[in-house]
């Protein structure tokens, strides 16, 4: 199960007035100093298409003998997935990496006691039923379910196992969930602990769980601390977010991976504004100046504009589908094949739209500046102009200011609740401005003030 702290990425990023003179002045720097091609380390080396289809082929056939309990017909495929990725993307690969520690596990768990076995294929049902009910907010019973498969993985695969791990964490994020960060603070440091000795440095998943536990420290008002953890968490990201998703602003909406947001924020209300800034400005694009540049010179062709936006929509198609089953409390042995299948094809597109846009970045580097840092960004600003942007992180709503010099400005955004408390209503707002939107609805007028005066009128000179 993946359960992870719910972090909202930029709202909006906006140019307010002379957006035609950045536009010019960025693509002027992103002339400026044209990228040499240089070697990929075998760690962002990605599958072909075809590669990557005949890997999601290969997990459906893993996928459905382990949910039976079926392990020894399981390790074939995982033996072939894992030499797949081994070959091509490299042995320090992470994914080829995880692939080898899945027929190992297989191996084990194939030669476990009877009690051992019909525990390990419980698995499934038990994380799908744990999911449901933390999706639902019951994170209670959550909790309860998820002690079960902590057990379950502690007895049969050991403490320093991934699983067990992430067991740990599923266990914590329950208990963040129900306020009692104290008691899930333990939980949460096993979590990077174990990660971090079997997995190492460069893996998402330890990422992963040093976000989470600095957003147990802040729970708990232990904001330094927090900090440290989600720079840790940062690092490992900036390392790693190359094989995570295409460069730019695609990778920024990969917001759940990556801790740049919380920690912007957390910057920021240590009263750090420009550090806060380049954290901010590394999630949204890896240089704002260097995607407006490059996005707008790139001469794509015909063919390279409809398949990018065929893979775009299929991903949106299918980020949607999966959202529907994973919200369902009880699902069928069909729906959950379904669930498995929708998956397998979204980690297929994912890698298909990184590959795309990958070869788009090699095929035109000339049109790539360098990231730009805050100087860069506030002279190609006008006198007259501002770089504003939101960014929604857990229960924290803020607003960052960049002007033509000078400090940026951080506001925190009020809700409509008592004492400035975010509500449901208040959290919903874009997401109903942007279904109006889609949906071509007459009324989007109404939706569209009321998210202007709640990201606007805080930021508007007292």
């Amino acid at each position: 199960m993946n359960l992870r702290p719910r972090i909202g990425q930029v709202v909006l990023v906006m140019l307010v007035a002379g957006a035609a003179g950045l536009a010019r002045t960025a693509a002027a720097v992103g002339q400026s100093e044209p990228r040499q091609p240089s070697p990929i380390p075998p760690w962002k080396r990605l599958l072909s298409d075809e590669a990557a289809a005949q890997v999601a082929k290969l997990e459906e056939q893993i996928a459905q003998p382990r949910r039976e309990g079926r392990f020894v017909e399981a390790i074939a495929p995982a033996r072939e997935a894992a030499e797949i990725r081994t070959r091509l993307q490299g042995a320090d690969h992470w994914q080829a990496a995880d692939a080898r520690r899945a027929v190992d596990d297989l191996r084990k768990i194939a030669t476990l006691p009877e009690e051992g076995r019909k525990a390990m294929a419980s698995v499934g049902e038990l994380a799908q039923r744990a999911e449901a009910e933390y999706h639902q907010g019951h994170y209670a019973e959550s909790e309860r379910v998820h002690r079960i498969l902590l057990e379950i993985r502690r007895k049969w695969l050991g403490e320093d196992h991934p699983e067990t791990a992430a067991s740990y964490n599923d266990v914590a994020l329950n208990l963040n969930g129900q306020g009692m960060y104290a008691q899930a603070e333990p939980l949460c440091r096993k979590a990077p602990a174990i990660r971090l000795k079997v997995l190492g440095e460069n893996h998402p998943t330890t990422a992963s769980s040093y976000n989470n536990l600095a957003a147990n420290l802040d729970g708990q008002g232990k904001l330094g601390e927090a900090v440290a953890s989600w720079t840790a968490a940062a690092a490992i990201y900036e390392r790693i977010r190359s094989t995570q998703s295409a460069s730019g602003l695609e990778r920024s909406v990969a917001a759940d991976r990556s801790s740049l947001p919380a920690l912007a924020v957390a910057l920021a209300r240590q009263g750090q504004p420009r550090a806060a800034w380049v954290r901010w400005e590394a999630g949204l694009a890896r240089g704002l100046l260097d995607e407006l540049s490059a996005r707008q010179l790139r001469p794509l062709t015909p063919d390279e504009l409809r398949r990018e936006g065929e893979l775009d929509g299929q991903l949106q198609r299918l980020d949607e589908r999966i959202n529907r089953l994973v919200a369902e409390a009880k699902r069928t042995q069909e729906e959950d094949k379904q669930l498995d299948a929708l998956r397998q094809q979204q980690s297929t597109l994912r890698g298909q739209w990184v590959e795309f846009q990958n070869a788009l970045d090699r095929e035109y580097q000339a049109f790539a500046g360098k990231p730009a840092n805050l100087g860069e960004v506030q002279k190609a600003l006008p006198s007259e102009a501002a770089l504003v942007g939101w960014l929604d992180v857990a229960q924290h709503h803020w607003a960052c200011i960049v002007h033509h010099q000078g400090d940026p400005t951080w506001v925190a955004i009020p809700g409509s609740g008592p004492d400035g408390a975010w509500t449901t209503e208040d959290d919903g707002r874009p997401g109903k401005l942007r279904d109006a939107l889609a949906g071509h609805q007459l009324t989007w007028g109404a939706p569209a003030e009321a998210l202007a005066h709640q990201r606007l009128a805080p930021l508007r000179p007292t």
